[in-house]
């Protein structure tokens, strides 16, 4: 949410001042190169070939018990994502602005 609020305040600003647009293109080349990083690394862990010393270990699945937490915070976190307007809500009323 934070980026989409920092792009639009920098394609409104580049409009009037021409650093914006150095701005904008430094902020869509950091976020692209976030993304790139991310995924790689996420690939690496989920898809990549499993470390020599763990080949012979029986490897299970975790308890339900630490699994429930992490479902309940990726729920909160796409909740969040998709219907944001609440919390900014309440972050402008505590904000003030």
């Amino acid at each position: 949410m934070e980026k989409w609020l920092f792009f639009t305040g920098a394609f409104q600003a580049m409009r009037t001042n021409p650093l914006g647009l150095i701005m904008v293109v430094l902020a869509i080349l950091s976020t692209l190169l976030t993304l790139v990083y991310t995924f790689v690394t996420g690939i690496r862990i989920f898809f990549g070939p499993l470390h020599k010393r763990l080949a012979g270990q029986n490897i299970k699945d975790p308890p339900l018990s630490m699994t429930l937490p992490l479902l309940l915070l990726a729920l909160v976190a796409l909740a969040l994502g998709v219907f944001p307007q609440p919390i900014l809500d309440l972050l402008q009323s505590v904000i003030g602005t």
